[in-house]
């Protein structure tokens, strides 16, 4: 899960999370 591309994983989940963070606060 972390050789295939943690970078575009990573960075996808990280801007949903941070998306909805930011949204609800």
């Amino acid at each position: 899960m972390h050789a295939s591309s943690p970078g575009l994983r990573f960075s996808r989940a990280e801007a949903v999370c941070s998306g909805n963070v930011v949204r609800n606060t």
